[in-house]
């Protein structure tokens, strides 16, 4: 599995430790509220360009990943968890999966 770190940190002193794309300032679940909102990726990516697309790809490949298997393995599963704890609610697996084909 890839490493998590390449598309998502989490540092206190950016946004106040959210899970926020890698060497950005952008948080994961904006990505997810644009989806939710029925906005495209190319137009989230447009609205916050120091996300790259590869980084898009791995937080929604991760997100199916998580939720399809009954064990996720990775050498940073505390950091799957918390980012499993930040999945709104209210975007399903079938958004997900269906943006997932878009890519």
């Amino acid at each position: 599995m890839e490493d998590l770190n390449q598309h998502i940190e989490i540092n206190p002193a950016i946004q106040n430790g959210p899970h926020v794309f890698s060497g950005t300032r952008v948080p994961v679940k904006t990505l997810f509220w644009h989806l939710k909102k029925g906005i495209s990726i190319d137009e989230f990516l447009l609205d916050y360009p120091s996300v790259k697309k590869i980084q898009i790809k791995g937080v929604l490949n991760l997100v199916q990943k998580i939720f399809s298997s009954n064990k996720f393995e990775s050498n940073n599963l505390g950091k799957a968890e918390n980012f499993i704890n930040e999945w709104p609610g209210f975007l399903s697996v079938e958004d997900v999966e269906k943006q997932s084909l878009i890519i």
